[in-house]
């Protein structure tokens, strides 16, 4: 089951956060909820209850999708950005497309979760939960065409960003 929580005010960007299987960065349920709830941006956090990799019915992802432009609306948002951590961060490239997002934001995805993709690799990780996995009606990411978010490091860089980013990181 998809839970959706909304954190909505007026504002020209909403930020979808997509929840990892942990349940949340720092023990909060939805991740980036504090980060997105102190910024000027509207927010909706989306957490897969049931840990399968937001591989849900289509019903289901559209019935996400419509609440996404609703909550758009109500704020007033122009843009859409989606973002997630490992799980989410899947999640996040998923809905990304789905939405046809202005940016995504994927932390460490997880671009590969079906099982016979996964052990080819040697990546036992998610077995766990690969094993409560139905189906995959979504698929997996790894094929995916990344459209214009190629080369991000060389964007960063020429826009002086890189730096700054890893200085962040590392300190």
């Amino acid at each position: 089951m998809l839970d959706v929580h909304e954190d909505l005010r007026r504002s020209d960007t909403l930020a979808v956060a997509f929840t990892g299987v942990m349940d949340g960065l720092g023990g909060i349920p939805f991740e980036f909820h504090r980060s997105i709830s102190q910024s000027p941006w509207a927010g909706l956090f989306v957490r897969d209850t049931e840990k399968i990799w937001y591989q849900y019915d289509q019903s289901s992802i559209d019935a996400l999708v419509r609440a996404v432009n609703r909550g758009a609306s109500e704020a007033g948002a122009t843009r859409v950005v989606c973002l997630g951590n490992s799980m989410g961060g899947f999640s996040a490239i998923l809905f990304g497309r789905f939405l046809r997002a202005d940016a995504v934001i994927a932390f460490a995805p997880q671009t590969c979760i079906e099982p016979t993709l996964t052990d080819a690799i040697g990546d036992f990780r998610w077995r766990q939960w690969q094993e409560t996995i139905r189906s995959y009606p979504q698929g997996d990411l790894a094929a995916c065409d990344p459209g214009p978010a190629r080369n991000v490091a060389s964007r960063l860089r020429a826009g002086g960003q890189l730096t700054q980013i890893i200085e962040s990181a590392l300190s």
